[in-house]
């Protein structure tokens, strides 16, 4: 644990790096104690190579490796209730291409939660020890579930083939995303026992993501804003779309728009039993921040209320607590590191014997510093080594068109003949471009800032980390 020298002034937040096992690291989750899980890379100088492990991390004995399910090497903690019960999931092949979920108890006791056909992922936790994530099925496609008592349950979908649980509340209320029965269109959904899936819509586009639910019902995430571009390719038709922005849907009122921070695109991750809700936004100069919201102060960057010369920059804030410490990552003196950020005059309580209820949610997916993309989210994707120069993200996956749309980050380029190598919690794999598309039309080259489509030869998910590999 290192706890940060800084100037603080009265309004100001408390900062804390929480620490690493070798390498880069991420903040996942919180529960009601401001006890943490994530990931830590195990090594700086080669952390593909090295492996990735899921870690805890409390006050009292600072980041602690959970450890992974044997053979593999790479594993991430996703949620963790007020028990510090931890749930998330590990490769068990070395080829790192077959993740199952798991649940570790205090004792960091590792539990195959096993899967429906093939992978399964675990992505929250409820106090009463009800799982949800996603899993494959029977037509070969991840399906939404719950694990009860170690039990798995499909919860279905809005119409379409693939659905993912994400964050399930103290009721057993889920809330994810599905496909629905139009092509290409995917719905942010609250799942109920006895009400079933309802689709929470969208703030003007086709798709909609959910990443947080607290205890209220109230969800939040991501979704298009629209307009809609219609792209004619050689492959098939299909959509894009414009910004996507943070939401918050309450029941009875619908879903609003968060906003962002000045660069157009914002992702909401995770919302507190009081409202509080966090994520991260891109700027204006195209970069990207972590960000707080409230209905009385509207969408704050956390970094606003840093200490002075705290050496951070926060990019991503993935989980809240009531008591409203966060949890996420950031640049600590240049370095990526997980981080929690205490409010001013907090009493942070110990787990040990205490009866406070936790409202942490994660979201989805832990990722390197990037700019947002269009979903999940959240899982780690390994870093590559050296030869290899990151160059952007998956904003889509049309599973029946082998089709993918990227967005390139700033200062990259990718033309036909590139070889790309692109990576996710369950994805990795390599091809060289074929073939692009930009506006209906075949193109030879792609600058940074535009969605293009793909021909890809593995199955890609949004958020999936693109790498350019050098000669």
């Amino acid at each position: 644990m290192i706890r940060v020298p800084s100037f603080q002034l009265p309004w100001q937040h408390s900062i804390v790096d929480l620490g690493t096992l070798g390498g880069p690291t991420s903040g996942i989750a919180i529960n009601a104690f401001g006890t943490v899980t994530g990931f830590s890379y195990l090594s700086t100088a080669d952390p593909h190579h090295a492996g990735v492990h899921a870690v805890r991390y409390a006050d009292a004995a600072g980041m602690i490796d959970v450890g992974v399910l044997p053979p593999g090497n790479v594993s991430c903690g996703n949620g963790i209730n007020s028990a510090g019960t931890i749930c998330g999931h590990s490769f068990v092949a070395e080829s790192g291409t077959a993740p199952h979920a798991f649940i570790a108890n205090s004792a960091l006791a590792l539990t195959d939660l096993g899967t429906g056909d093939d992978v399964s992922v675990a992505f929250d936790i409820n106090d009463h020890g009800v799982v949800t994530g996603e899993a494959t099925s029977g037509v070969s496609d991840f399906r939404a579930c719950i694990w009860t008592s170690g039990v798995i349950r499909d919860i279905g979908t809005l119409g379409g083939s693939r659905s993912v649980g994400r964050s399930i509340n103290d009721s057993g209320q889920v809330a994810g995303e599905s496909a629905i029965d139009k092509p290409n269109e995917t719905r942010a959904f609250r799942f109920t026992e006895g009400q079933g899936m309802i689709s929470l819509g969208t703030l003007g586009g086709v798709n909609s993501s959910a990443y947080g639910i607290n205890n209220g019902g109230q969800v939040v995430g991501e979704s298009d804003t629209g307009p809609i571009l219609q792209l004619r390719s050689r492959f098939t038709d299909f959509s894009l779309f414009g910004t996507r922005d943070a939401f918050l849907w309450t029941e009875g009122i619908g879903m609003r728009d968060l906003g962002h921070l000045g660069g157009g695109t914002s992702r909401a991750t995770a919302i507190n039993n009081r409202g509080l809700v966090v994520g991260s936004s891109t700027l204006s100069n195209g970069g990207v921040h972590a960000f707080s919201w409230t209905h009385e102060k509207g969408m704050i960057d956390l970094n606003s209320l840093l200490p002075l010369f705290s050496g951070w920059v926060l990019i991503e804030a993935n989980g809240v607590n009531d008591s409203g410490q966060i949890t996420g990552f950031g640049l600590h003196n240049g370095a990526q590191r997980a981080f929690r950020l205490d409010p001013p005059r907090i009493v942070i309580k110990s787990e040990a014997g205490a009866t406070a209820r936790g409202a942490a949610k994660p979201m989805p997916v832990p990722q390197p510093a990037q700019p947002i993309a269009a979903t999940r989210t959240p899982s780690p994707p390994p870093q590559p080594a050296s030869p290899e120069e990151r160059i952007g993200v998956v904003t889509h996956y049309y599973s029946h068109l082998s089709v993918a749309t990227l967005r390139l980050e700033p200062g990259t380029t990718l033309r036909v003949g590139d070889m790309i190598h692109i990576r996710g919690h369950t994805t990795d794999f390599s091809q060289r471009v074929e073939s692009l598309e930009v506006n209906h039309a075949p193109a030879t080259e792609v600058a940074p800032n535009r969605d293009f489509g793909l021909k890809v030869v593995g199955h890609a998910r949004e958020h999936d980390v693109v790498y350019k590999v050098r000669p």
